[in-house]
């Protein structure tokens, strides 16, 4: 992660607007605007010296308020960071400040223990509620990759879901998280003990959805249910592909299923539930987040 990747920069990234003009267009209308300019000043100001010092003030009037300021434009919007660091900058905000908001949040004193373990499951929020407004809700497409000829798109607003598997119990927090003021809000959570758990399935649905792109549309979502003996049900959104999100942030769903189960078998055959699991497969290897290998399995730490 670059060190220089800074909340004004993501600001930037996410609010500046292209140039309307290019350099080339700009020049073509002061030269069009001098060839009408010229003559008609000419003509109407027979005074060399009056008609001159008018032509000079036009000149640098121009300039100042109009190829100037054009030209600060167009060198801000360059420096801008890329699509790549931007979607880099949200990978290290989960895994530092919106895990330990979880852990602070959930009372977890010592989360540098191996008997814990953070599953991160983030989706981009689409539409506006009563908590985040639309203006704050933005999305920048990515460069197209000339070697898979795809594109993907980076968010400004996240809901974030984080599974805590501790021993004898798993934690749910959830949080929306505003990538523009860096701040995190509509936090809960939910405990749930391994004893209690019946079921952990993944299912595919198709949902009727309307976001601030689109209104009305069936789109897929794959879901991860967690359902207890008493028939209280913990839904997980995993994906939604349709919203194109970065791949490093996109789960498999499957994965933590199985993850989960393990887990659940373990406890219940009277077995460490978390010595003898082999949690590779959903954890970011910090190699992987920089080879964009990084399949955030699921996208944990």
């Amino acid at each position: 992660m670059d060190s220089d990747v800074t909340q004004q920069n993501i600001r930037d990234y996410f609010l500046l607007q292209k140039p309307s003009l290019s350099c080339m267009e700009i020049n073509i209308y002061m030269v069009v605007a001098i060839a009408v300019v010229f003559p008609t000043t000419k003509l109407l100001l027979p005074n060399a010296i009056l008609y001159m010092s008018v032509w000079m003030g036009f000149i640098i009037i121009s300039y100042i308020f109009f190829k100037i300021p054009q030209h600060r434009k167009r060198i801000k919007y360059g420096k801008r960071i890329n699509d790549y660091a931007a979607t880099q900058y949200f990978i290290k905000i989960c895994k530092t400040k919106v895990v330990k908001r979880a852990a602070e949040y959930l009372k977890i004193k010592n989360t540098d223990t191996d008997d814990i373990k953070f599953i991160i499951i983030p989706y981009p929020v689409f539409h506006c509620t009563d908590h985040i407004k639309a203006n704050n809700i933005r999305r920048k497409k990515s460069e197209l990759d000339t070697k898979t000829d795809k594109y993907f798109y980076n968010y400004s607003f996240w809901n974030i879901q984080i599974l805590v598997l501790n021993k004898g119990i798993m934690n749910f927090y959830f949080c929306s998280y505003n990538l523009l003021n860096n701040k995190i809000i509509n936090e809960r959570s939910e405990e749930h003990l391994y004893d209690d758990i019946e079921s952990v399935s993944t299912e595919v649905k198709y949902i009727n959805v309307e976001s601030k792109w689109s209104k009305g549309t069936v789109e897929e979502i794959t879901v991860i249910d967690i359902t207890n003996y008493s028939d209280k049900k913990l839904r997980i959104i995993a994906g939604m592909p349709s919203l194109k999100q970065p791949q490093q942030t996109v789960v498999d769903a499957e994965q933590i299923s199985h993850a989960i189960r393990h887990i659940l078998r373990s406890t219940k055959s009277n077995q460490n539930n978390n010595e003898n699991i082999r949690l590779k497969h959903i954890n970011i290897e910090e190699k992987a987040v920089e080879t964009y290998d990084y399949s955030m399995e699921a996208a944990n730490f």
